[in-house]
């Protein structure tokens, strides 16, 4: 017999998990290699996986705790704590989460949330 959890935050974990993975893996490589624009392809890329996952699951404020789980994850990195891609993150969580609460799960919602990004 299976239990089937309805958890919010742990969705928020899987979520934040495999973003805060990509962020510290690829962004490291990326900051070191010095490449230009670098902070737009992370954006990018996270902002593909939230609208995956908003098609996924429907939770109330799933992705502003996925961007709480994923800067808390981000600042234990072993070098030094750098503000400024903790509050990019947070950022980005907050202007994502308001444009799914005000326009829906649509593609102008995504749309807004990825130019504001």
């Amino acid at each position: 017999m299976e239990k089937e959890y309805n958890n919010s935050w742990l969705k928020a974990a899987v979520i934040g998990s495999i973003w805060a993975s990509f962020e510290i893996i690829f962004g490291t490589f990326l900051h070191n290699l010095r490449l230009p624009f670098a902070g737009t392809f992370l954006t990018f890329f996270s902002l593909i996986l939230l609208i995956g996952f908003s098609y996924k699951w429907n939770d109330k404020y799933l992705f502003l705790k996925a961007g709480i789980i994923t800067a808390l994850i981000r600042s234990m990195l072993p070098t030094s704590i750098i503000l400024g891609p903790l509050i990019g993150i947070l950022t980005e969580a907050i202007i994502f989460q308001l444009a799914i609460n005000i326009f829906g799960r649509t593609f102008i919602a995504f749309l807004i949330a990825g130019v504001l990004s």
